[in-house]
């Protein structure tokens, strides 16, 4: 009854409010359509039930299936040990390697990158690939897939740039990526599709104590040598690299600049700078929002929620988000990976595109 009532008062107030006229439906037809809602639910939980049943009685028999293929396996053990065949040979255990542990190593395709599980499961692979992959991590510059509060600090280990990235209280894992000079750190997932917004917010903690909050405040993060931006997916993050001279990245920096080679508008060593952008500082809320999904793919940034009109156009079918770090001392979390059915950009006066 009360639903009954309900719906025919909000019934009534959508027709008021938007000036609608006729009459509204009667009670019985209401009831009516209630009843009838009530009966599909009925229908759909008797399926449920139903596919219930239909997957257990599926579990037991798998259940009784690896039971007998288990039991096969043993079997056909006991009879090579009894011929003398494959007892102790290598040949033999890696069979039973092969039987009891799933495939580890599923590396990303085109992407010259292993998230942090795949490093930590190595240990059921030979040394010989274990070593390989070591070799490969000291000469690329790879975070774990995203994670809320990811924190990213770069410290100096001589005369290298060492970030290190700490999964809060999710196991407290730590993982370490050396470089030299510049450290460009590149997330998963690759993007392709979609809507995707990726913040970050940068922290003061490492930086000189005796330096006073006001001076943190109003310093650039661009002075902190730290950068946001995107790369395409199959680029290579060199160690030595700058990624703002690199045709595969574009950077934006915190004095509100955007770097990348391909724009035709101030040559420099340092490749071409677009200006226009507020810059950001110590506390601020830095996001980078990329639509995959237009003709022409887009990437925005927002400071404290406030769209900047400097953007990218036209960026490679598939890219990576990344952090930049330049001078020791960089700190920046990951405040979230966020996926919109719809963009949030909006269309600025003084936009301005720099193409890809």
């Amino acid at each position: 009854t009360a639903e009954i009532l309900l719906a025919y008062i909000t019934q009534k107030r959508v027709q008021i409010e938007q000036g609608a006229k006729g009459e509204i439906l009667p009670v019985s037809v209401l009831v009516q359509q209630m009843a009838e809602k009530n009966a599909e639910i009925e229908r759909l939980r008797a399926k449920v039930t139903e596919l219930s049943g239909e997957n257990e009685e599926l579990s037991k028999k798998k259940k009784s299936g690896d039971e007998d293929d288990k039991a096969q396996l043993n079997l056909q053990r006991s009879h090579q040990s009894a011929q003398g065949y494959g007892q102790g040979s290598e040949s033999g255990q890696t069979e039973e390697r092969n039987q009891t542990l799933p495939p580890t190593q599923t590396q990303d395709t085109g992407s010259n990158a292993y998230t942090l599980s795949q490093v930590k499961s190595t240990t059921a692979r030979g040394k010989k690939e274990q070593k390989q992959i070591s070799n490969d991590l000291e000469h690329m510059a790879i975070a774990p897939i995203i994670t809320p509060d990811l924190a990213l600090f770069c410290r100096a280990d001589g005369h290298k740039l060492v970030a290190q990235t700490e999964i809060g209280e999710r196991g407290g894992a730590k993982y370490n990526a050396n470089n030299i000079n510049k450290l460009p750190i590149l997330f998963n997932p690759v993007i392709d599709a979609g809507v995707f917004r990726l913040g970050f917010k940068f922290h003061s903690s490492a930086y000189n104590e005796k330096e006073s909050d006001l001076d943190r405040s109003q310093s650039t993060i661009n002075e902190r040598g730290i950068a946001v931006g995107i790369i395409h997916s199959k680029a290579f993050a060199q160690p030595i690299d700058s990624p703002n001279i690199t045709p595969n990245a574009a950077i934006f920096y915190g004095s509100g600049a955007i770097a990348h080679t391909s724009s035709s508008v101030t040559k420099s060593s340092v490749g071409s700078i677009v200006h226009g952008n507020s810059p950001f500082k110590d506390k601020d809320i830095v996001v980078i929002e990329v639509n995959m999904d237009k003709f022409q793919r887009t990437a925005h940034l927002f400071i404290n929620n406030e769209q900047q009109p400097v953007f990218i156009l036209n960026t490679p079918e598939s890219i990576r988000m990344m952090v930049y770090f330049y001078r020791a001392g960089g700190v920046v979390h990951t405040t979230s990976l966020l996926r919109l059915i719809t963009p949030s950009i909006k269309n600025l006066p003084n936009q301005r595109a720099v193409d890809w």
